[in-house]
């Protein structure tokens, strides 16, 4: 028999989630009588709190897959856990959250620390061991790759003090063929890298909450970055992102609309605020690159009536 539960997050100082598993087959039932008795009475619920990424807020799918492992954890569950198995139609794989403002480039990294942090300070040390190590050839090649056709960069290179795993070193920025510290660059660099980095270096499967990647980078780096993604669907690598950038999107649909059999979909989430609210829009990508025609007047007009006042100059 399979196992479900009834789970509710309370996100408070204290991350609180109270949660109930069922042991029965009649599902429908008892989602029936979740939602009619708006919930279940909170003397029938387990508590559990949630650990903390400190200065941050987790996204919500997170919250709820940390609580199923926490569950999963602390109870006996039948191996058809069933919370896993929705969520496993979306988030079947890692899941990966990268923060809006990713950590400030230092001149020298002396700690020693891989452990995944949304903001990116481990990616210093996760770029060291791949530039440094001869295993890694193909996910250097890719990042290098990525500078290179974004123009941010021709390769980079880690300066380490000596060759001990935790000895002090620097990340350098190979540009016109000068080696520069990373704190000698442009910013947009150190907040890009963190991102790149995981993308390439994750498996196959992985999906990615990225929150503005397109901040401090120029729009050739930014559409850069559109083709990037796009590249990435042969490892079926599954990708949320929030930007403000038409040049990532747009570079990605003419990716799009180049390529032949392009598998998997993609869509635009296109949020406008209103007296009454906020709506949201889904505006599919076709597999020609195109948008559809019923999409929303706002969704272009700001645009296009620009370009129209610049006809005047």
């Amino acid at each position: 028999m399979n196992s479900f539960i009834h789970l509710e997050l309370t996100i408070d100082s204290g991350n609180k989630y109270y949660y109930k598993i069922f042991e029965s087959e009649d599902r429908p039932l008892i989602f029936a009588n979740w939602i009619n008795k708006n919930g279940l009475p909170k003397k029938d619920l387990k508590v559990g709190a949630l650990e903390k990424i400190k200065g941050y807020n987790y996204p919500v799918f997170l919250l709820f897959n940390q609580a199923l492992t926490d569950i999963e954890k602390n109870n006996k569950v039948s191996d058809g856990f069933y919370p896993r198995t929705i969520l496993s139609r979306v988030f079947k794989n890692e899941a990966v959250w990268l923060a809006p403002i990713r950590t400030e480039p230092q001149r020298t990294y002396a700690d020693f620390k891989t452990t995944f942090n949304p903001n990116g300070s481990h990616s210093p040390y996760v770029l060291k061991k791949i530039i440094l190590n001869d295993s890694h050839e193909s996910v250097r090649n890719g990042i290098n790759k990525f500078g290179q056709e974004s123009g941010l960069f021709e390769k980079l290179e880690i300066l380490s003090y000596d060759n001990s795993d935790t000895s002090p070193f620097e990340v350098r920025i190979c540009i016109n063929g000068n080696s520069l510290k990373i704190t000698n660059v442009g910013y947009g660099i150190s907040q890009i890298l963190p991102i790149v980095t995981e993308i390439i270096a994750r498996p196959q499967h992985t999906w990615f909450a990225i929150q503005q990647p397109e901040i401090h980078l120029h729009p050739k780096a930014q559409a850069a970055f559109g083709e990037f993604i796009f590249s990435s669907l042969p490892d079926h690598k599954n990708f949320i992102i929030e930007t403000h950038s038409d040049y990532l999107i747009d570079r990605f649909r003419l990716c799009t609309n180049r390529a032949n059999n392009v598998k998997g979909e993609s869509q635009i989430v296109f949020f406008q605020r209103t007296d009454k609210g906020n709506n949201i829009t889904i505006i599919p990508i076709n597999q020609d690159g195109s948008y559809p025609d019923d999409q929303p007047i706002e969704f272009r007009e700001f645009f296009i009536k620009e370009q129209i006042d610049l006809l005047s100059i």
